[in-house]
């Protein structure tokens, strides 16, 4: 009996051993009315780093392993407000610009169910400076710890 108990006892233990870690995930993306999703990435490996901003102000990364949006941060209301003016004021919706490179870049806004998407990449075309600018500057706060 006690090496009954003592093979049950073993196999609970490297059962919980095994257990994965919780990732700290946020369902409210559904809920967000708009996003603004960046990234940047490409070449050899096709790899890219991406990120979205919830309209309540969730800063989320792409986890490449898991294909999960993960939380990073919060920013203030302000900060938030102030992305997404610049991006309205970059004229996002009306711009159609999908010039891709080995390396490219992109922001998009996604709102009421429609996509806005700028990619650049090609030595030869840019998109127009203040959308380039919106990006800088998501991609600056985003790397921040």
């Amino acid at each position: 009996m006690s090496k009954n108990f003592f093979l049950s006892v073993l196999i609970l233990v490297v059962f919980f051993s095994c257990k994965t870690k919780p990732v700290a995930t946020s369902t409210t993306t559904a809920k967000a009315e708009r996003i603004i999703q960046f990234g940047e990435g490409g070449g050899f490996t096709g790899m890219y780093e991406e990120f979205q901003l919830l309209e309540i102000g969730e800063l989320k990364y792409l986890d490449n392993k898991t294909e999960r949006w993960i939380l990073k941060k919060n920013f203030s209301d302000t900060q938030t407000k102030s992305f997404f003016n610049q991006l309205d004021e970059a004229d996002i919706t009306g711009i159609d610009f999908n010039k891709p490179g080995n390396m490219s870049s992109y922001i998009e806004l996604k709102t009421n169910g429609t996509t806005y998407r700028v990619t650049w990449g090609n030595p030869s075309t840019f998109p127009p400076q203040k959308i380039v600018d919106v990006f800088n500057q998501l991609m600056k706060e985003a790397k921040k710890e």
